[in-house]
């Protein structure tokens, strides 16, 4: 305790390193950690207390402000825009410029008998019509821009300029250390951690939290202290100080008759206990362990347990607490640890409560984030579905947009949801294309909306307006298009069979394709690209480099081969359309030994017949939207468009569906897909 008292004594990070090592010898344990505790409190204040003037402003008003040459070197530079400047006087402003732009510390001296000047009101724009003088300034003929910025500058160079502790950077220009930085170069720091390592497996549970916090706030991804402590957290009993803890409330809860006090208390200790676990985690997760099983141990023998509690609570009529809640989904949407009990937990407690937009969304992506399409999931995403659509008003487009994304992860559609996020984002663009602003969604992120939007609804008219806009507001953006990006944008045309819209633009797109590392990640959508422009505009087909069609065709042929994709299932649906429906013209002949755009087209299995004098195909797919069998998604989707080119009426079947079918189920099923389309 004297320990800790003499320690928040210290001034500064300097005082308490000194400490560290003069009384190393008389430290306990705790003590080491109040230490490192303090060390984040000094950085956190060096942080919130740090002033980093704008370069450009600070630039612009130092000549204004600090310029020896005053109404002189004003005249010069108003005359050197004009272009009349004499040649004296041009060596004159140049020397004026170097001397004032590298002597920062001569000019120093001059601040004092200049800061009643900058001191005084700001310049009004009827001063500098009228040509007034403010001090050895001359304002002449400047625009309330140019005011604007003037006197923008003067804040954040009296500011600067005025704090004692910025003399070291009027002398070098160059900011000092932080104190984070300061504190983790230093020896003494390291020796700190040294002992906290030798003594890591008598820490306690808040300890040992507290250590990982500080370490993440100093940004000091000290491995052996992190993978220590994670060992040393996945052999204790994270609960048992919990536990321990419900006995400090003694005969107040034992003498009383209500149960209902014992059990607010518990929920009250492990909710303290879990948002400083949680927070450990989240550091964790910053440092780049994804997959670690501590995470799973802290919901499961803290979480799953206040979880428990909560449940017993809702019954009584109490309120839960969502932010545990919507913290613990945080982490779970950021890692690949997965853990089916304490989702199934939350997915009961969760549809319970009222939740905020943003908490919404947190659900939203926890729940999409490991793409388990299981019925637990479907509901939630129902429910969140729902929730959004009363709340429309309530969300920002990055949040419905985020909401769209984590449906299509799973593989939901709902129309309602879908068709808001389009109307906003054509709103949103069409400002932003005739004002020049910038999206509230980054390049990134709008290209994987444009992508689910036109995968899920790509024959809704709104798809292509959407996709038109986006083409011109990436036009003003060209520089920030990124590989994957200008992946899915083309994917998004091809999936809506919009072959020939904004040909600039679709060229440069195309030409990314192959830059750099990311096409690797899609061959097969890559190729798929390739083959619809090969077919519909072989002039720009020729952009996407010959390895990336290569490589994409490899897995083309392991999926599709000589077409032989799918073959029991089409045996089976050709019988059924015989000895059933009495079909009688259908052929299942297939080419696919050649390397043509023809007969890479024809190598996809699927059964022609002619029925009333029109021709139908029916070919089986692997993805489709599972809330509607009947949207098909993916390359299926932009193989489906290619297809129809033959004149002829496509029926895609889904491979699961049709699995998941009875005899007589998948004889309705087709009765209903052919005469249904006619």
């Amino acid at each position: 305790m004297q320990m800790d008292q003499l320690m928040h004594k210290c001034e500064d990070h300097e005082d308490l390193l000194v400490l560290l090592v003069t009384h190393r010898g008389v430290m306990y344990l705790h003590n080491l950690v109040t230490a490192i505790q303090m060390l984040q409190v000094f950085a956190e204040k060096d942080l919130a207390k740090r002033i980093e003037p704008d370069r450009e402003d600070l630039y612009a008003g130092y000549h204004e402000v600090f310029s020896s040459s005053g109404t002189k070197g004003e005249t010069i530079r108003s005359s050197k825009d004009r272009g009349i400047v004499a040649e004296g006087d041009s060596a004159d402003y140049n020397n004026s410029v170097d001397n004032s732009t590298n002597s920062v510390a001569s000019d120093f001296k001059n601040v004092e008998g200049t800061t009643s000047v900058v001191s005084s009101d700001h310049i009004s724009v009827e001063d500098a019509a009228s040509g007034v003088s403010t001090g050895n300034t001359t304002i002449c003929a400047m625009t309330p821009t140019q005011i604007d910025i003037v006197n923008r500058a003067k804040e954040h160079i009296l500011v600067h300029f005025e704090n004692p502790a910025n003399q070291h950077y009027l002398q070098c220009r160059n900011h000092s250390l932080p104190v984070k930085d300061m504190i983790v170069r230093d020896e003494r720091f390291e020796l700190l951690l040294c002992d906290i390592y030798e003594n890591r497996n008598r820490l306690d549970v808040e300890g040992a939290c507290q250590v990982i916090i500080a370490l993440n706030t100093l940004e000091h991804r000290n491995a052996r202290i992190y993978n220590g402590i994670l060992r040393h957290l996945m052999r204790v009993q994270l609960y048992d100080v919990a536990d321990d803890s419900m006995s400090s409330f003694g005969d107040s809860i034992d003498h009383t008759t209500n149960g209902n006090i014992t059990s607010c208390a518990t929920a009250q200790v492990l909710k303290e206990r879990g948002r400083l676990l949680l927070k450990a985690c989240q550091c964790y997760v910053k440092a780049g362990y994804y997959d670690i099983p501590l995470y799973s141990k802290v919901c499961r023998e803290l979480y799953r347990r206040y979880i428990e509690t909560v449940g017993t609570e809702v019954k009584l009529g109490h309120e839960v607490d969502k932010e545990l809640i919507v913290e613990t989904l945080r982490l779970f949407a950021k890692v690949e640890v997965y853990d089916p009990v304490v989702f199934r937990e939350v997915a009961r407690v969760v549809k319970g409560t009222s939740l905020e937009p943003r908490d919404l969304v947190d659900v939203a992506v926890a729940f999409a984030a490991h793409r388990n399409c299981n019925k637990i999931h479907d509901d939630v995403m129902v429910w969140v579905a729902g929730e959004v659509g009363h709340q429309l008003s309530d969300f920002t487009t990055l949040e419905v947009a985020k909401c769209v994304h984590a449906f299509a992860r799973l593989g939901l559609y709902f129309e309602s949801v879908y068709n808001e996020v389009t109307r906003r984002l054509i709103e949103e663009l069409q400002g932003c294309t005739s004002s020049c602003a910038t999206s509230s969604l980054s390049i990134r992120q709008m290209g994987l909306i444009v992508l689910d939007i036109a995968n899920y609804s790509p024959k809704v008219g709104s798809t292509a307006r959407l996709v038109q806009m986006l083409l011109g507001y990436l036009e003003e953006h060209i520089d920030l298009v990124t590989e994957k990006t200008a992946i899915n944008v083309v994917f998004a045309m091809c999936a809506a069979d919009l072959r020939d819209m904004n040909r600039y633009m679709l060229a440069f797109l195309l030409r990314k394709i192959g830059s750099g590392t990311e096409w690797e990640q899609c061959k097969y959508k890559v190729f798929a690209i390739w083959l619809y422009y090969i077919v519909n505009l072989p002039e720009l087909a020729g952009y996407i480099p010959m390895r990336c069609v290569t490589a994409g065709m490899r897995e083309w042929l392991l999926r599709h081969g000589n077409g032989t994709q799918f073959r029991q299932e089409l045996l089976e649906i050709a019988e059924l359309l015989q000895r059933e429906l009495g079909v009688t013209q259908i052929d299942m002949d297939a080419t696919g030994m050649e390397i043509t755009a023809g007969d890479i087209i024809d190598t996809l299995s699927s059964i022609d017949l002619q029925m009333d004098g029109e021709m139908h195909k029916i070919v089986i797919n692997e993805a489709c939207c599972r809330n509607d069998v009947q949207r098909v998604v993916g390359v299926d989707l932009v193989t489906q468009n290619l297809l129809k080119k033959s004149g002829a009426q496509v029926h895609s079947i889904n491979f699961h569906y049709w699995r998941s079918m009875g005899r007589s189920e998948k004889v309705r099923y087709i009765r209903s897909l052919l005469y249904s389309s006619g």
